[in-house]
């Protein structure tokens, strides 16, 4: 609620192409994704990237970062081909504006396998998908809900590649770290 008001608020001030509006967008999709309103999340980050790319150069880090959310959402949904577009859209730009090794750049190579593995690419998903954890967990720690969520994933990917014990130790391995945060 409080989001949305100052999404209202921010609008009748600043106007509704406002860039600093998409961004207020991005921040209660981000919320609403978190709740796991995965449409709403949906729509919101598509309406602060109309904004961005009326009003900001098609490389700016607040475009990859929508994308980003977009790609994360997406496959929540089950959309894999969509959310593999807006993934490599993010890492495009990200790969241009952060140093190589930036943990962001992980997690974005995380998502964007995710987006294979559930096209049915598991192959080429695991490769990036272990490396994306691995610097996850020391960039973040186990802990991290980035970390924890690409743990899932690649977890998932053992097991159904019959590999569930690798599955259970990475599970294991997350739950017993992350109690210890």
């Amino acid at each position: 609620k409080i989001f949305r008001e100052m999404l209202a608020t921010n609008t009748e001030v600043r106007g509704a192409s406002h860039p600093y509006v998409g961004y207020d967008h991005v921040n209660l999709a981000n919320l609403l994704h978190l709740k796991g309103d995965y449409a709403a999340a949906e729509k919101e980050y598509r309406a602060a990237l109309h904004i961005y790319a009326a009003t900001l150069p098609p490389d700016h880090q607040y475009v990859a970062s929508a994308q980003t959310g977009l790609a994360r959402t997406l496959i929540e949904l089950g959309r894999g081909q969509e959310a593999s577009t807006a993934a490599t859209r993010a890492l495009v730009i990200w790969r241009a504006t952060l140093p190589a090794g930036h943990p962001q750049l992980a997690n974005v190579q995380a998502i964007a396998a995710q987006a294979m593995a559930i096209q049915g690419k598991d192959s080429q998903a695991e490769p990036d998908l272990a490396a994306s954890y691995r610097a996850l967990s020391t960039a973040y720690g186990i802990g991290d809900a980035r970390t924890q969520k690409v743990s899932q994933w690649l977890a998932a990917l053992y097991r159904r590649t019959n590999r569930p014990q690798l599955g259970d130790q990475i599970v294991a391995t997350t739950e017993k770290k992350g109690e210890a945060r």
